[in-house]
């Protein structure tokens, strides 16, 4: 009897001590993923949603369980490979396998009768993650940072995954209105959906309107293919989320190519990339069916492959970027904000490339001919056709609750008083004030949006949204030191050039968007989603700080870095149980 239990253990041993994949297999994965990144991430996107909301509970029953084929297939897979020399499994191998079914089958089946979805999908899902982390990290270490990346992004994308399985599409939203209406996003996708044709009057007579159309041609177009297959048409409309977490998801890869462009490695990777992954209105925006996270998407990829295009000038990656700035200002034009930055990376190229001015000329053209087209159609039609400026923006009556308009400028740019930070989510006007600094509500809106506040926190959490709140804000602090320090540390010209770039895309963004709460004094234009390519510059910008510190072998550089280490996992887990609350609220 000892000797056979002595031999299970030694079986169970070996199989748990196994590695989960070889080095050979895990470098194949990777090289799959970074060639198709945003082909695997719009799949997973696509899948998962189940074509609707959580109420749909046949419908994500079915995709739950096959899920869980899905994985049996794999469990069953690596089983059968499990074998000894004379085509036995060891005792080790049926029982971990009939352990792994079991219990993936009592999660499934959990999940799909139980009320508490949201939790069960965060705190699964992060366990998911956990061990594959483990799992892979037994392998060579020149892994380490793809693994631990590929951890962060995964448990983000749980985080968001919950919020968005849990909300429906009028949970939180801007200017979206409804369905079935005639204004706001939900009423211009619906009129291109029926009409099968953009609005052929004055867009300003109705809300939103006035809004290049790429977003809504695309959502129009989605429920298309939803009805065809059959989709109840509410159910289509919910499926919209999933093109809006695919968005998100492509600018957090997106993000971590541009971390890796300056070739950030370890803490100068981890810790920026974290953060990009877990913010908190990442998760807002995944949920929301407006054009702003299209907007960021193409936004990011116009950074991303302008960077590209200065270390490589090929015709190919200038193609790339103008497509990424035409469309985007095809989504939204505020996009064109980045044209300056840009402009002046052109400039800087023809002036080192004076041999070869012909050709860069020759992209450049290249590239106007592909931009200007797209970027520009939209309002060159409603200037022409209803005399619409092209910095058309709607505004509120100033009778409106919202109006701030009675505080002079100057007051509300530079009056930073505690009172207005004691109560860390925004303030409407039926509480204890209105908020009008654009600095500290854009902070506010950044972590909680505008519709989160203490009701969603049970009474022994209620300190979790100030600590975020805080540790937030010290990385902004953090976040605009290390801009400018990083931007004038010394570096060669090339580098230089592009830190010029991000940061003249930061004070565009930023100043366009003081201008934009001064002209337009009401609450709802002090928005987080107005300056958010601003964040991840910050973040971008901790990453090259970080970074720095860590070639250099002073005392208070290692302890910026582990300030900065802490800070940010502290960052992180805090996001995460906030927005834990937050979706199992909407549950």
């Amino acid at each position: 009897m000892n000797k056979k239990k002595g031999g299970l253990l030694l079986s169970l041993r070996k199989d748990m001590n196994r590695r989960a994949i070889s080095d050979r297999r895990l470098e194949a994965i990777f090289r799959t993923l970074s060639r198709h990144p945003y082909i695997v991430a719009a799949f997973i996107c696509l899948a998962l949603t189940g074509f609707g909301s959580y109420s749909y509970k046949f419908l994500n029953g079915v995709i739950v369980y096959g899920v869980f084929m899905i994985i049996e297939f794999f469990y069953l897979r690596r089983f059968l490979k499990q074998l000894d020399d004379s085509g036995k499994h060891t005792a080790g191998s049926v029982l971990t396998f009939a352990g792994k079914t079991l219990l993936t089958l009592a999660a499934v089946n959990y999940f799909v009768h139980t009320q508490y979805k949201a939790a069960f999908i965060c705190f699964a899902g992060l366990c998911v993650v956990l061990v594959m982390y483990v799992a892979l990290l037994n392998n060579d270490k020149k892994f380490h940072d793809r693994v631990t990346c590929l951890a962060l992004a995964g448990a983000g994308f749980v985080l968001r995954y919950s919020y968005v399985f849990m909300s429906d599409i009028y949970t939180r939203q801007n200017d979206v209105w409804y369905f079935g209406g005639e204004g706001g996003h939900a009423g211009y996708i619906e009129y291109i959906y029926n009409n099968n044709a953009l609005p052929n009057f004055d867009p300003t007579t109705l809300w939103q309107y006035y809004h290049p159309p790429l977003h809504h041609i695309i959502c129009a177009v989605w429920l298309k293919f939803c009805a065809s297959i059959g989709i109840e048409y509410y159910m289509a409309c919910e499926a919209i989320q999933a093109l809006t977490l695919f968005y998100v998801c492509a600018v957090t890869i997106t993000v971590y190519k541009i971390l890796r462009l300056f070739d950030l490695k370890g803490k100068a990777l981890t810790i920026p990339f974290g953060m990009c992954c877990m913010y908190p209105y990442f998760v807002l925006m995944s949920g929301g069916i407006n054009n702003d996270p299209l907007m960021l998407c193409f936004t990011v990829g116009a950074i991303y492959c302008v960077l590209k295009w200065y270390r490589e000038q090929t015709a190919k990656n200038i193609v790339k970027a103008a497509l990424c700035i035409g469309l985007g200002m095809m989504t939204k034009i505020s996009v064109g904000l980045i044209a300056p930055a840009v402009a002046i990376l052109f400039f800087v190229a023809l002036v080192q490339n004076r041999k070869n001015m012909a050709n860069r000329l020759g992209q450049m053209c290249l590239f106007g001919v592909i931009c200007c087209p797209l970027g520009l159609w939209w309002s060159v039609r409603n200037y022409l056709r209803f005399g619409i400026k092209p910095n058309y923006v709607p505004s509120l009556s100033n009778a409106d609750v919202q109006y701030i308009g009675d505080l002079t400028a100057k007051h509300r740019l530079t009056d930073f008083s505690f009172s207005q930070i004691k109560i860390v989510f925004e303030q409407w006007g039926g509480e204890s004030y209105k908020e009008y600094n654009p600095t500290i509500a854009m902070l506010k809106n950044s972590i909680f949006g505008e519709g989160i506040n203490e009701t969603f926190f049970p009474e022994n959490a209620r300190l979790v949204p100030y600590a975020l709140f805080w540790i937030a804000l010290v990385l902004a602090v953090i976040a605009f030191i290390a801009m400018l320090i990083v931007l004038f540390v010394k570096t060669d010209n090339a580098r230089f050039t592009e830190k010029l770039m991000l940061t003249v895309v930061y004070a565009t963004i930023l100043g366009n968007y003081y201008n934009f709460c001064i002209r337009y004094p009401f609450i709802c234009t002090m928005n987080f989603r107005y300056i958010i390519p601003c964040m991840l510059i910050g973040l971008i910008n901790i990453g090259l700080f970080t970074d720095l510190c860590n070639r250099s072998e002073k005392a208070p550089c290692k302890a910026i870095v582990s300030t900065l280490s802490y800070l940010s996992s502290a960052f992180i887990v805090l996001s995460y149980i906030t927005y834990f609350f937050v979706a199992s609220t909407n549950g």
